[in-house]
């Protein structure tokens, strides 16, 4: 699902009870309170995994750019015997390297590497989210929470000019926030960053 298409949810929702009477929101303001719904969910200390494999090993190179998406790296694999085929690096012996104003670094101990230019690294790990732009795919996992947050944030929006639905409105934002309140206390270990996982600097 797009970002553009949660939103046309999120307002029909906040007219779904007959709420048409009193202040309206714009198509872009719709994608706004969606993005409001990203900014809650990062500042909850909520992530979201990710993996890349395209780093590609160079002979006699033991450091690598972690990919800028990454704000935390929770694994790192090397390639090696047959393409996809991936061996785990046991977190004694790689580490981030952040010197200020240059890229992080995978560095891995020569002890347990030997670089093999016909295979690959890699990187798991967690990222933040970021705002979205209307044809941007929202994680399927996320988007209940983005759309009752959302939700929340909409009809908090349309409750602030008053009306006659303006109590019925903030009623429904109260209700949109606890449910997503509640899936924010119940979401997957997989959201968080591990007790093995390494904190990239600068991000």
């Amino acid at each position: 699902m797009t970002a553009g298409t949660l939103a046309a949810r999120i307002a029909v929702r906040c007219h779904d009870a007959g709420y048409l009477e009193g202040p309206t929101a714009a198509a872009a303001d719709y994608l706004g309170f969606l993005n409001d719904a990203v900014e809650d969910w990062n500042a909850s200390g909520g992530y979201y995994p990710i993996s890349d494999a395209a780093t590609l090993q160079v002979a006699d190179t033991y450091d690598y750019a972690i990919p800028a998406l990454f704000a935390y790296v929770d694994e790192v694999g090397i390639e090696s015997g047959s393409v996809g085929h991936y061996h785990t690096v046991d977190s004694q012996f790689w580490y981030i390297d952040y010197r200020t104003g240059a890229t992080p670094t995978i560095h891995i101990r020569r002890a347990w590497f030997v670089p093999d230019a016909t295979y690959h690294i890699l990187i798991a790990g967690h990222k933040r989210l970021v705002a979205f732009a209307n044809g941007d795919t929202v994680p399927p996992d996320l988007a209940a929470y983005l759309r009752e947050r959302g939700l929340y944030h909409a009809l908090h929006y349309l409750s602030a000019g008053g009306g006659s639905l303006a109590a019925d409105r903030r009623a429904a934002a109260q209700f949109a926030l606890q449910v997503s309140a509640d899936m924010e206390n119940k979401r997957s270990l997989a959201f968080r960053p591990n007790a093995q996982s390494q904190y990239v600097p600068g991000r």
